[in-house]
């Protein structure tokens, strides 16, 4: 289930290095958020582990910045959706179908296969959530950072896309969202899922 609650008080119970792999998706404007992100990060995730933070293209650099000062980073990664829809950039009149991703590492980690820096995404996102992604690159990512039966946390679940995708993949997740609504149909889309597992099972 997706936890509803603010990940900031909702954290403090989450053991020292305990974490395997961190992947998530917050709200773009809140710098402070990806401060805070790596800040948590740093505690939470075992040595030699990952982090990969969605973000926007004009708050990247600052996002870098903040994160830096607490975890090291690799390089950015990026999600492509080319659609007859784009995303527009406010204020700068230009269409885009690029998010960028940020990669950082607490120590030294890289993924146990190759992966791909650019994930190209194809059909339609599931879920109600108005900023949600499709599950190509949270597959891969997951595929490839991580091993079946590690811990993967989300602290900005929305639609909770990272935690189904876990579920499909043997990985176990930790998963907040702060509206109760979105946390709620979350719950309702895991659940409607591991009862189709079950019973193809």
């Amino acid at each position: 289930m997706v936890i509803t609650g603010n990940a900031i008080e909702l954290v403090k119970q989450i053991s020292d290095e305990s974490i395997d792999f961190i992947i998530t998706d917050p709200i773009y404007k809140n710098i402070e958020d990806y401060e805070w992100l790596a800040k948590t990060a740093s505690r939470v995730l075992k040595g030699d582990s990952s982090l990969i933070a969605f973000c926007s293209d004009i708050k990247m650099f600052g996002c870098h910045l903040v994160m830096s000062k607490h975890l090291t980073f690799i390089k950015p990664l990026y999600y492509v959706v080319i659609a007859k829809q784009f995303a527009a950039l406010r204020g700068y009149n230009i269409m885009t179908w690029t998010t960028p991703a940020l990669w950082f590492t607490k120590g030294k980690h890289k993924p146990h296969t190759r992966t791909l820096d650019t994930i190209i995404a194809k059909g339609a996102a599931q879920g109600n959530h108005k900023w949600n992604k499709n599950t190509e690159a949270y597959r891969r990512w997951i595929k490839d950072f991580t091993h079946k039966g590690d811990l993967i946390f989300d602290p900005f679940s929305g639609s909770g896309t990272v935690h189904y995708v876990c579920d499909q993949m043997g990985r176990r997740c930790i998963a907040y969202e702060i509206d109760e609504t979105t946390a709620r149909e979350s719950t309702d889309r895991l659940n409607s899922v591991q009862s189709i597992m079950e019973f193809e099972q």
